[in-house]
Parts: structure tokens; sequence; C-alpha cells
């Protein structure tokens, strides 16, 4: 019998074995089970109006209202209101109404400061000119009618 184990030197084998095989298993599922738990940074909420012309009464509805430097950013609602949540703490920022995508008229709180949970009314933001409603472009499915071309009755 040559080459043959006892059965019990092989059934220390396959107990070895499976051991071995549980505590692998437990290592991987305890390795990957564990939530990983990502420090989330303090943020605050920033509100106001922004108003619009010469008089700053008129509500600035449209206006885009962001945090500068950042992502965001909201637009002005009925009567001019914003809501800007999210918004990082423990650094100066600088709070921007802008009359349109390019910044073509801008208006700035700068140094506003921030404590976690907070929300900050930051009051009005005026600026010289009003926002103007975005022109929707044609598109090539859309015909534009030239009206030289029908006779005049």
């Amino acid at each position: 019998m040559t080459g043959m184990r006892s059965s019990s030197a092989t059934t220390r084998v396959l107990i070895s074995a499976a051991a071995s095989a549980a505590l692998l298993m437990t290592a991987v599922s305890s390795t990957f089970a564990a939530p990983v738990t990502v420090p989330q940074q303090p943020v605050a909420t920033v509100v106001g109006t922004v108003t619009c012309g010469p008089s700053e009464e008129a509500p600035a509805s449209q206006a885009i209202v962001s945090v500068a430097g950042s992502d965001i950013s909201v637009r002005a609602g009925e009567g001019g209101k914003f809501t800007l949540a999210q918004v990082p703490t423990g650094q100066a920022l600088t709070i921007e109404a802008m009359s349109d995508p390019l910044g073509t008229v801008v208006s700035t709180r700068p140094d506003v400061s921030l404590q976690a949970g907070e929300t900050l009314d930051i009051g009005n933001l005026d600026l010289a000119t009003c926002p103007q409603p975005e022109a929707v472009p044609a598109t090539t499915d859309q015909q534009v009618l030239d009206i030289t071309q029908f006779p005049q009755q």
C-alpha cells in the first residue's frame, strides 16, 4: 500500500483544507462587507433675493446665483428668491448673482462665512439690468416664413 494514506491522515488533510477555506472566506467577506465611511464635509445653506433695474425693486427671476469657484448654482425663482444648498463651510466664500450665463452683469457678496448646518440669509443682491428670457434657437425642423413673399391684400 505504498502511496496510500491512512484514513485518519486523509481526514486531517480535508479538515485542514476546509478550515483554511473557512478562514479565507471569513477574511474576504469581512473585508468587503465592512461599510466604508467617507467623511462628509460640513455644509450650510444660503438664501436671499435678487433684484434688478434702477429702482432695485424689480425681482430678478431667472438670475443665476452661484458660489464663486464652485459648481453650486441655482436660478432665482418667483420674486427673485434663491436657495443655495450644500454650500461648504469653513472658508470665506463669494456669492454671485448674474443676469446671464456669460456673467455680463454681476453683483457679488464677498466674505460670506458659514457654520455647519446654518441657513444664512444674505439679503438682497441687486443687478443693474434685469435678466432677459433666453431665446430658444430655431431647430432644423422648424421653418421660418418670409412674409415678403405673400401678396398684400
